[in-house]
């Protein structure tokens, strides 16, 4: 790895050999490489998929057939990363693939399997990857939509938080296929993967129905301190010119939200749908309406939310020595489960040893009900 040396964008031809050499190895389970052998093999994969993709893929497809190799790439890779290298490997059904497994996971996430969102990122990715598509192979989205599922049943167990709640026994797992794939149907249409039945107020009384028992199980999330900075969500989105009069401008520019306020846990503008329930409550959108797979978040959305955080570590007296990241990780980057009751939602979040700093907050964030806000949202947090 060391002698791969970045030069902007492209890669010479021998550079471009040894970062293959590189990464067949790593792929291989060759030696342990550092934090920045590491750094510097994943900027190497960046510049391979705009320089030389197709020696790339060739390295890459007989690579994935192997557990361990998998595992290893999605170790390296971002999802940014791993996007493009599915779109590399399955330029016909990349986007119908992750559509697909997009949607399973959402349903599953908002079951009671107890698998934390990012171990749930992790089995799609594994899946994906494992399911790679033959250059003769016909797209068949029921034959897709039931393996993944399948898979997800037969690995849930060993990633669940809660093992005792994950399916275990054959028979456990048949059923958790069942209900996934009878859910995936009623909610196929709202992701663009079925035909769409015509409208009706039977149909729809019923899907809600549904849906409100389904939600009143719990959705794990991973991003449930976000919370703290909800006093704050009026003044950053009129700055941003997303909202006016306490309203979202335009749909679009309330589903970009959504995605800002991951920016602002995590520094992410990618993050998959299912991840970001949280923040399509407290942007007053319905958990089942769509947002854009990504965003791009521009120099002046960063410095706003930036600039955000260092206001309420400023704020927040006993944290003043605090970092921008130390923040995020400590505070906004929880654990929590949440669950819709009759009154709103609920959320409890993940205690650590130093919440005894929120006795000294400020500001409350106990009842949040911002004026674009659908629901009131109760946080159990201390």
């Amino acid at each position: 790895v060391e002698s791969i040396q970045a030069t902007g964008t492209a890669l010479t031809h021998p550079e471009s050999r040894a970062a293959l050499q590189a990464l067949g190895s790593y792929l291989d389970g060759g030696a342990a490489l550092t934090g920045a052998d590491l750094a510097q093999l994943r900027r190497s994969v960046e510049q391979l998929l705009g320089a030389d993709p197709q020696r790339l893929a060739e390295c890459l497809r007989p690579a994935l057939t192997e557990a361990g190799a998998i595992s290893r790439l999605l170790e390296l890779l971002p999802e940014r990363l791993l996007t493009r290298l599915l779109y590399l490997l399955a330029p016909a059904d990349h986007e119908r693939m992750q559509r697909c497994a997009d949607a399973v996971v959402n349903l599953c996430s908002a079951s009671q399997t107890a698998v934390a969102p990012a171990q749930l990122t992790g089995l799609k990715w594994r899946f994906l990857f494992r399911h790679l598509p033959a250059a003769e192979s016909q797209w068949n989205a029921d034959r897709f939509v039931r393996r993944c599922a399948e898979f997800l049943a037969a690995h849930s167990s060993a990633a669940a938080a809660d093992p005792d709640a994950a399916p275990r026994s054959a028979a456990d797992a048949k059923q958790f296929v069942r209900s996934l794939l009878q859910s995936f149907k009623r909610e196929g249409e709202s992701v663009g993967l079925t035909e769409p039945e015509p409208p009706g107020d039977e149909r729809q009384t019923t899907a809600a129905a549904e849906l409100k028992a389904l939600l009143e199980h719990g959705i794990h999330i991973a991003n449930a301190g976000q919370v703290l900075a909800a006093p704050y969500l009026p003044r950053l989105f009129a700055l941003l010119g997303l909202i006016e009069d306490g309203v979202f401008k335009t749909p679009e520019l309330r589903a970009r939200a959504v995605h800002l306020l991951q920016f602002l846990v995590d520094e992410s503008g990618d993050t998959p749908e299912y991840g970001l329930a949280l923040n399509k409550i407290l942007c007053g959108l319905d958990r089942m309406g769509t947002v854009d797979r990504a965003i791009l978040v521009s120099d002046a959305e960063k410095e706003a939310i930036d600039g955000l955080l260092r206001g309420m570590i400023q704020n927040w007296q006993v944290l003043k020595r605090t970092s921008v990241a130390g923040f995020r990780e400590s505070f906004l980057q929880r654990q929590g489960r949440l669950r819709l009751n009759h009154d709103g939602w609920h959320l409890a979040v993940e205690p650590k040893p130093f919440d005894m700093l929120l006795d000294r907050i400020p500001w409350s964030f106990s009842i949040i009900k911002l004026p674009w806000m659908r629901e009131v949202l109760y946080v159990d947090w201390r």
